[in-house]
């Protein structure tokens, strides 16, 4: 736990469990709390700011959904400022883009200025042992894809592009590809899944990494602005072609994980 004393001042009586939200996360965004630390029990978080259970109750679970605490149960169990953890980040950020309906072409765009600076990035950074570690994720995906396994097949597909960022050295880069990707896969359920598509992706992210251990960097720029505009492509057509027939856009907004396509 934080400090020995009172980490928290009263809020007053008519205080609502939005400002708790806010003073907690005044706290950690202050480093006052920082990833790792135990909050107060809710009991005390209560008193020490002057609020009823109820309040404090509902402020870490808005806290814990967007990522910001996580609640441990059982033996040594209580509330924890989460740990700068970008993979816990991205769902939320991803939702986030998600509620502002964020166009298929605008994604697209940003996809590809975002990636073309990690790709930059990544190329003067790069180490054989990264090159390596990206070889064996492209044949973990084209093994899975041998086997049939379509959910790790996908995984893998998405990890090459977190795994280029993180190789990037930059979170703030690697959070935005990842709720990029994670809110790109939304739209990618509109696509029917092909071979042509799979062994199109594994190709060319097998010829990203050559070419970036050759350190032809803007060769690598090139090839992925094509597969990210090729699938996009791909994804307004078939919108076109359902709106062709009088369907819906294939619930682009549902809920779902990372779909069947290649990212």
């Amino acid at each position: 736990m934080a400090g020995s004393g009172s980490l928290f001042s009263p809020l007053g009586e008519k205080s609502l469990y939005h400002r708790v939200v806010d003073r907690i996360r005044v706290a950690i965004f202050s480093g006052d709390l920082k990833p790792g630390d135990q909050l107060p029990s809710e009991p005390e978080l209560a008193r020490q700011l002057a609020v009823g259970r109820s309040a404090v109750r509902e402020a870490i679970r808005i806290l814990e959904s967007t990522g910001l605490l996580t609640v441990r149960r059982g033996h040594g169990g209580g509330t924890f400022v989460q740990e700068r953890d970008v993979a816990s980040l991205v769902p939320v950020f991803a939702d986030i883009l998600r509620l502002s309906l964020v166009e298929v072409s605008e994604l697209t765009r940003t996809r590809v200025l975002l990636e073309t600076v990690v790709i930059q990035e990544a190329g003067a950074l790069i180490t054989p042992a990264d090159v390596a570690e990206l070889h064996k994720n492209v044949d973990e995906a084209e093994h899975y894809y041998r086997q049939g396994d379509v959910e790790r097949r996908v995984a893998s597909n998405l990890e090459f592009h977190m795994k280029l960022a993180s190789v990037a050295a930059s979170p703030v880069l690697e959070l935005n590809v990842g709720a990029v990707l994670k809110l790109l896969s939304y739209y990618l359920e509109a696509i029917p899944p092909t071979p042509e598509m799979v062994e199109g992706t594994i190709r060319g992210h097998r010829q990203l990494v050559d070419l970036l251990a050759t350190g032809k960097v803007q060769e690598a720029v090139a090839l992925n602005r094509q597969h990210i505009e090729t699938v996009s492509r791909k994804m307004i057509l078939c919108a076109e072609k359902d709106a062709d027939k009088g369907l819906p856009a294939r619930h682009l907004f549902d809920d779902g994980g990372i779909d069947e396509k290649a990212v």
